[in-house]
């Protein structure tokens, strides 16, 4: 397979190294038209250099550039020098666009030679101006390869054709056209498909074409090979190639399959926050506000990402839960460790319901939408027992959300009811509202706490941890013991449940008094439903747990 080492004047440069029986070191580098000559341990203090068309015979006439170089050594033996190879009008008949072979010679003996591809930059400004708002063709690539500086047989085999046209004028830009452009568009489109590249021929030509593709920070050169070969194999073999810049899809591939395969939530963390800051550009304000951002990281770390955009839209989603979390968060203190319980007591003691009582049959118990609902016998019976009522027209509306207030409710007249209620903690709690009474009762036995800030956030729906944490600490203020009547499970989005909520979840788990989802996930931050509430409290109560 034949590499692209030049597609264009500032694509690559060739070096020429090779050394006589003499010790002689020359070397010529090639790049934008100059002829860079340097070398040392020369044999003699003339050195001649020339250039032919490929395949002419050295001792041809008309050699496209000939200089006899008086080469005077430096103290340590050395010397370097430039020479510039002819871009005027006058000699573009003379010296086309096309392959030239370089020759330096050290005193009689000729030191170093290899062919390279020299552009004329008026051919190639000409041929970029036909090509200048056009559609790209097979037809002309091959018209204006030289002028192009294609180096690439494109009746090459491992060239598909079909994507390198297809992926060429995605790149292209069309209106500005410059050398420098088309060179971008030619190499990423070769890279994404165009060419069958081996790895190593891949990441060889992604290093050598680096200047004209403008990834020289790219983070690609710095992940461990086996992600640098799924890169690869992503960009090589993909059949859709979204962005017109080849430097943005090696960055955002290399964030991708960095993000999918990082375990440590430190290093994760660091590639959004410092690593591909610019790439993802996003607002990380609310983020940096957060108490517990490592609990967006660790729900992200379970996922495994398409796409940057998918990442993006998944990190805010996750910032708003975490943010919403904290909001709701019952620790009462700033880390969200979930505090301690207190020591109150209030007057009776805890009796199970009896057994003539757990599946009342009264007709106030009908709801018409809850006939069907798989928390039916949990609704009916704390409906019975006057601990939740119905939403007008005989419905209980079993999947709306429930509120911090309703919650409250349902704990305070479930277990708690008789308690001291005591002067209101919170300022977005009066003594008129309808749930002043059971929300400061529960607050001044150390059941539920506030937001901080003196407030208590009634209206807000309660998520399923901070349910288990209100109804864990009732259970222990009530010093109900519970038992373990199963194994502890790991939910699949264990690593999304807050710390403060961990212990709770899992005791009342084991307990079995609550349950996941049916995909075994615990959906911690997902708001609770009037279902899903009464299905929890009545578990406890009909167990008769002591």
């Amino acid at each position: 397979m034949i590499k692209p080492k030049r597609l264009v004047s500032v694509a690559a440069s060739i070096c020429l190294t090779s050394s006589c029986v003499y010790g002689a070191n020359l070397n010529i580098d090639y790049q934008s038209g100059t002829l860079s000559v340097n070398g040392s341990e020369f044999y003699s203090p003339t050195v001649a250099m020339c250039v032919l068309p490929a395949n002419s015979p050295t001792g041809g006439s008309n050699p496209f550039y000939s200089v006899i170089l008086e080469l005077e050594a430096d103290k340590n033996n050395s010397f370097c020098t430039q020479v510039n190879m002819p871009q005027k009008t006058q000699n573009e008949a003379l010296y086309p666009s096309g392959y030239y072979t370089a020759y330096v010679y050290d005193g009689a003996l000729t030191q170093n030679n290899e062919t390279f591809l020299f552009i004329n930059e008026l051919s190639a400004t000409d041929a970029l101006n036909e090509l200048k708002g056009k559609a790209i063709t097979m037809d002309m690539l091959n018209t204006y390869k030289l002028e192009l500086g294609i180096s690439e047989d494109l009746s090459n085999p491992n060239i598909n054709n079909e994507k390198l046209i297809k992926y060429i004028n995605i790149f292209n830009p069309q209106t500005t056209l410059t050398s420098d452009d088309f060179a971008a568009a030619y190499i990423s489109a070769l890279l994404c498909g165009g060419m069958e590249y081996s790895f190593e021929d891949f990441m060889s030509a992604v290093r050598g074409n680096q200047g004209v593709l403008k990834c020289a920070d790219n983070k690609f050169f710095n992940i461990d090979k086996s992600l640098q070969e799924k890169v690869y194999q992503k960009i090589n073999q993909s059949s859709v190639i979204s962005d017109t810049n080849f430097n943005l899809i090696l960055c955002k591939t290399s964030f991708i399959e960095q993000i999918n395969s990082e375990n440590d939530d430190e290093i994760y963390a660091r590639l959004i926050t410092a690593d591909y800051k610019s790439l993802l550009n996003m607002d990380m304000s609310s983020y940096n506000k957060l108490k517990s951002p490592e609990n967006v990281i660790l729900s992200l770390m379970d996922t495994a990402f398409s796409s940057v955009e998918q990442f993006k839209e998944a990190f805010h989603k996750a910032v708003a839960n975490q943010k919403n979390a904290e909001s709701k968060w019952e620790g009462g203190s700033s880390n969200g460790s979930g505090g301690s319980l207190s020591s109150g007591k209030f007057d009776g003691s805890y009796t199970p319901p009896s057994e003539d009582t757990k599946i009342p049959n009264t007709p106030a118990a009908v709801f018409s939408d809850a006939e069907n609902h798989w928390a039916k016998d949990a609704i009916y019976y704390l409906k019975a027992q006057g601990i939740v009522n119905g939403v007008g027209n005989d419905n209980f509306m079993p999947d709306n959300k429930v509120t911090r207030a309703e919650f409250a409710k349902m704990i305070y007249s479930s277990f708690t009811s008789g308690i001291s209620v005591g002067d209101a903690k919170f300022t977005d709690v009066k003594s008129s509202d309808w749930f002043n009474t059971y929300v400061c009762a529960l607050s001044n036995v150390g059941i539920i706490n506030g937001l901080g800030d003196g407030l208590f956030a009634p209206f807000d729906t309660i998520t399923r941890q901070d349910a288990a944490v209100i109804l864990k600490r009732t259970l222990d203020y009530k010093k109900i013991l519970l038992s373990d009547e199963r194994e502890a499970v790991s939910f699949n989005d264990n690593a999304s449940i807050s710390d403060y909520a961990k212990a709770a979840v899992d005791a009342l788990y084991k307990s079995n008094l609550i349950n996941g989802r049916d995909d075994m996930s615990f959906a911690p931050l997902d708001g609770l439903s009037r279902a899903e509430a009464a299905q929890m409290i009545y578990n406890i109560l009909t167990k008769g747990v002591q």
